[in-house]
């Protein structure tokens, strides 16, 4: 039998955040459990394994990254919102 994914609060407000093209602060923790605070953009969820990552596009790095939706701390709406431009869908990632 199929296990189910790692739950976590705020998967639907990330999911919303996809669909509506908002961007998100959200605060983190690393493996090493430090914390860190960034503004994402969040671009789809997928499973991998029993995890949950979000694939975002970071406002910091500029670059896309991968959150674990179990180690966000707080997520809110951020100010500003986005439309995918060139360099910004999925299919760039590869």
């Amino acid at each position: 039998p199929r296990r189910k994914a790692l739950a976590s609060p705020f998967t639907g407000g990330v999911r919303d955040a996809c669909r509506q093209e908002d961007a998100l602060t959200v605060r983190h923790a690393d493996e090493c459990s430090a914390t860190g605070c960034r503004t994402i953009r969040p671009l789809a969820i997928v499973r991998t394994g029993q995890r949950l990552v979000a694939l975002v596009r970071c406002c910091l790095r500029n670059e896309f990254r991968k959150f674990r939706l179990d180690r966000l701390q707080a997520v809110e709406k951020a100010v500003q919102w986005f439309r995918p431009c060139s360099g910004f869908f999925v299919a760039d990632l590869s």
